[in-house]
């Protein structure tokens, strides 16, 4: 996948056109309203039914919405890029056809989002969302072909709605069994930003992998050129050789050089949206529903593999925390 996997001179230009693609929406207040409308519409279903599952609220529907807005697609369309990339993922192994026939619908689905933008470009009404710059920039002075820019757009989805999704409902089962940090953040929402950082440390949910170039000794163990690796950044994450009671969460750690979003020249290009998404989410949360518990420890769900964490958190709001504001909360005021 491009540029996930190819390494320099290649790697340069294709970083270069993520960068720029990016670059809009690194305008501060570019999303930040339409996120939190959407954290606050999801706040309303979840008072409403009291009893929820974080991921089905919160988890599932945030980052596909992300994901449309970032992309310049329809909002309406955020369940389809949400079906598809859990098929590809998560039941490849299992069901191969559904993958297939996952990547067949994206790929047309795509192929017309970009067969929409030419015309609208020809036309003189060219938009600045990132599919129409994957379309109309240069790699060493040749655009993209149909198929790379294909690749871009499974990349960017499979990249910031699964991971995205497993750390939102890590998240929430940690602020479920540790209520104490739940009062923290309520007391103090300005340390709400650096809370996040440690919430990525913790729960970093993409396990990378890379192909060794060289032979090498890494912790006793030798590595063949062309042999695959797999690099845990979660237990990155959690070494006591870098981070103090690395085992254990600390809402106001600081330093906190975590490896949750990469590092180098693959650094994740939408880690400021991912914290942008998350920092919203836990203040309209700690503002409108602080207080909530776990229905049942036993129905906590967990995904293994290359993007883990958490995939069911059913929990219950204790309505003496609900303001009675909250409860009749107009869902047309944050809708």
């Amino acid at each position: 996948m491009v540029p996930l996997e190819i390494d320099p001179p290649e790697h340069a230009g294709y970083r270069t056109l993520l960068g720029k693609a990016f670059a809009p929406t690194l305008a501060p207040d570019r999303h930040r309203q339409s996120i939190r409308d959407a954290v606050n519409a999801m706040i309303d279903d979840a008072v409403e039914q009291g009893d929820f599952d974080a991921c089905q609220v919160f988890a599932g529907p945030l980052p596909s919405f992300i994901a449309t807005a970032v992309m310049g697609l329809p909002a309406e369309d955020a369940g389809l890029l949400q079906g598809w990339i859990h098929k590809i993922i998560h039941e490849a192994a299992i069901r191969p056809e559904a993958a297939v026939e996952a990547a067949t619908e994206h790929h047309e689905y795509f192929s017309a989002q970009f067969a929409r933008r030419r015309e609208a470009t020809a036309a003189g009404s060219e938009g600045d969302d990132v599919l129409t710059i994957l379309l109309n920039s240069e790699v060493d002075g040749a655009r993209l072909g149909e198929e790379e820019l294909l690749g871009f757009c499974l990349l960017l989805l499979l990249a910031s709605i699964d991971t995205t999704q497993k750390t939102i409902g890590s998240i929430f089962y940690h602020l479920a069994v540790e209520p104490g940090i739940r009062e923290q953040l309520g007391r103090n929402p300005a340390g709400i930003p650096r809370a996040v950082e440690e919430f990525l440390r913790m729960w970093a949910p993409v396990q990378t992998s890379r192909i060794a170039t060289a032979e090498a000794e890494v912790a006793g163990h030798r590595l063949q050129p062309g042999e695959p690796v797999l690099v845990s950044l979660l237990a990155a994450n959690r070494d006591p050789g870098e981070f103090t009671s690395a085992g254990e969460f600390h809402a106001n750690r600081s330093p906190n050089r975590h490896l949750a979003f990469g590092a180098h020249i693959h650094r994740c290009p939408g880690s400021h949206i991912a914290r942008l998404e998350l920092r919203i989410l836990l203040e309209e949360v700690m503002r409108r529903i602080p207080d909530f518990e776990l229905r049942d420890e036993s129905a906590v769900e967990w995904t293994p593999g290359q993007t883990q964490g958490v995939t069911r958190v059913p929990l219950r709001l204790r309505p003496s925390t609900v303001p009675p504001d909250e409860a009749a909360h107009s869902s047309s005021a944050s809708r």
